[in-house]
């Protein structure tokens, strides 16, 4: 079987640090990039199927108010500026705070955000019902229909037969919907939301193709499906009370059904396995320092980086976690790594490139440094032990889609030296959330310049959408992604 063309994707340019080379400790802690400025304040971000990135959030001076304009971001051209296009929002929606999602069609998709006020202010602080879609072929925005709730801060996520599935948002706080195939909005009336919060509610699609949802200590199983398709909701039970999660409180899904809590009111780290009929939870240790409005993002080799927060929910800055920290899943332990030169608070993001480095950027809107800059982070497996960067393997051919729980086939010049295939979803992130990053290891054989990796038979473990494929050497140094289109069923 002839290997497919290969998907556009950013190349892997120098690493471009702060330090000169060699860089010490680079080999463990890893390295920030310079700080680069952004026409916006980047509240959210999503990585498109192109390898391109799509933020948005203030205007250009940095005031609450995403009506005016979103900026596409390339990295293959650098943090310069003409690695930025700066587009116009065209349209009657301001989707400041919206729930952005991309959609099996390569569109970007952001349910409601804030509404207009009367007279000259830019925002009401009020949610909004309209749908808006990103096209990625014209990169305008379009509308795209009407929910049947406004929803300001609510959270969509892809269910395994590619629909969305909305909840939450102020607006939305009493129902859960579905965006159906056809684009179109439907509420679940079989059970309530209005005792959950309802600001970017954490929830993932679990092993068993269900929704696990977090509220606060509370842990449900929501059923889109049951009842006729009304959907219904089961009471998991509760997070012991050491844990103290809360909406600014970072979540990520770190392996199949395993979930990290990244702190909370405290610095404690709580690990959720929901692959049984019961969710487990366990210790993962403690965090340096309390950390509010921090964001968990899974890396390229499955380590988790948290980084940004304060130990207030209304920061100064005198209280900021400066430096980034990396869970390693396999030994269970933290390593602190390296100090970032700006804080990133309220309205932060941070987010896995196909390059596998790590982009952190905004706060602000309000927090006490508006933050119209971006930095980058580069890993550990970057850099050799001498603190230079290493070589790097290359995937020179990919598919471009693959069906649920499929064959995939690549290949690379360096395939007998790959010791690694893993799976990372494409990440859309915004309030300490990533409402769609996922990690799976995959399994793989080599044939010659081949490499033959196989998605995991469970498909509820890979909702349909975009995947960044990485081929991981004898080294520890993976590969620049390729992106693959898991379709829907």
């Amino acid at each position: 079987m002839p290997a497919p063309e290969p998907t556009p994707v950013p190349a892997a340019g120098p690493v471009v640090t702060r330090d000169p080379f060699p860089i010490a400790n680079a080999s463990t802690i890893g390295a920030w990039g310079p700080v680069a400025d952004w026409p916006i304040i980047p509240i959210h971000a999503a990585v498109l199927p192109d390898g391109r990135l799509m933020t948005f959030g203030t205007d250009q001076y940095g005031r609450q108010t995403a009506s005016f304009n979103y900026v596409i971001w390339d990295p293959r051209e650098g943090t310069g500026p003409d690695s930025q296009l700066v587009l116009p929002n065209e349209l009657a929606t301001d989707i400041f705070c919206s729930a952005q999602l991309v959609l099996a069609s390569g569109d970007l998709l952001m349910n409601g955000g804030d509404s207009f006020a009367e007279g000259d202010a830019p925002y009401d602080n009020k949610p909004n019902q309209d749908a808006t879609l990103f096209r990625l072929d014209s990169q305008r925005l379009e509308p795209a229909g009407t929910m049947q709730r406004p929803r300001w801060y609510a959270t969509a996520t892809t269910l395994p037969d590619g629909r969305i599935y909305l909840q939450g948002g102020l607006g939305g706080t009493d129902r859960a919907e579905i965006r159906e195939d056809d684009g179109r909005y439907r509420l679940l009336t079989g059970f309530a939301t209005n005792d959950l919060n309802e600001n970017y509610p954490r929830n993932f699609v679990a092993p068993d193709g269900k929704i696990f949802s977090m509220a606060y200590t509370k842990m449900l199983k929501i059923d889109p499906d049951a009842k006729e398709g009304r959907g219904s909701r089961t009471e998991l039970g509760k997070l012991d009370e050491s844990y103290s999660p809360n909406w600014y409180t970072p979540f990520v899904m770190y392996r199949p059904g395993k979930i990290m809590i990244a702190g909370g009111d405290d610095n404690k780290v709580a690990l959720v396995d929901i692959n049984g009929e019961a969710p487990v939870v366990k210790s993962g240790g403690a965090l340096y320092q309390r950390r509010e409005w921090a964001n968990a993002t899974v890396l390229a080799d499955g380590r988790v980086a948290v980084s940004g927060g304060s130990v207030s929910e209304n920061p100064d800055l005198s209280d900021v976690a400066w430096d980034i920290e990396l869970y390693d899943p396999a030994t269970g332990s933290w390593t602190r790594g390296p100090a970032a030169v700006r804080a990133r608070l309220y309205h932060s993001i941070s987010i896995l490139l196909p390059d596998a480095t790590l982009l952190t950027g905004g706060g602000g809107a309000w927090a006490p440094q508006e933050n119209l800059n971006v930095e980058i982070y580069y890993p550990p497996y970057l850099f050799s032990a001498s603190g230079n960067p290493k070589p790097r393997p290359k995937l020179t051919a990919a598919p471009t889609a693959v069906g649920p729980a499929g064959t995939m086939i690549f290949k690379s010049p360096a395939a007998a030296d790959i010791r690694r295939m893993t799976l990372v979803a494409t990440g859309s992130v915004t309030h300490s959330f990533d409402m769609n990053q996922r990690f799976v290891e995959l399994d793989f054989t080599r044939d010659g310049d081949r490499l033959i990796a196989q998605l995991p038979a469970n498909r509820f473990e890979t909702p349909p959408g975009f995947y960044m494929v990485f081929a991981i050497d004898s080294a520890g140094t993976p590969s620049v992604a390729r992106i693959v289109r898991i379709a829907t069923p």
